[in-house]
């Protein structure tokens, strides 16, 4: 998992496999929206027990019509669309150390927990 931030778009998403498996080219297909034109992007939600925050993601069709370009809210019209193993896939919940460094994210519908190695 690749994640850039940026003062304007906040927290993105730029990679993320899982097995071998591009699971940004998978969201894409299944939202019909083509991958390149992918924003896949992760909002704070509330902050969680034992030094935990949890965002959800939103992914946005950089070529719809209804953004014309624009950083909109059309997206958040479908949070919680995916589901997989009745786990959300826009769940991700980062452990931060006592710093305030996330040190690793843990992808509950991918079952999968990623150590930060950077």
């Amino acid at each position: 998992m690749t994640i850039e931030v940026d003062e304007d778009a906040g927290v993105s998403v730029t990679t993320l496999t899982n097995n071998g498996i591009d699971v940004c080219a998978g969201i894409a297909k299944l939202k019909g929206i083509n991958p390149e034109a992918l924003l896949f992007r992760l909002n704070p939600t509330n902050p969680l027990d034992g030094g935990k925050l949890s965002f959800r993601a939103i992914w946005q069709d950089s070529d719809a019509l209804a953004d014309a370009g624009t950083p909109t809210c059309v997206s958040w019209m479908n949070i919680e669309d995916l589901v997989y193993g009745g786990e959300s896939l826009n769940e991700f919940l980062f452990e931060l150390d006592a710093d305030g460094r996330a040190e690793l994210v843990e992808i509950p519908d991918l079952r999968a927990t990623l150590k930060r190695v950077i």
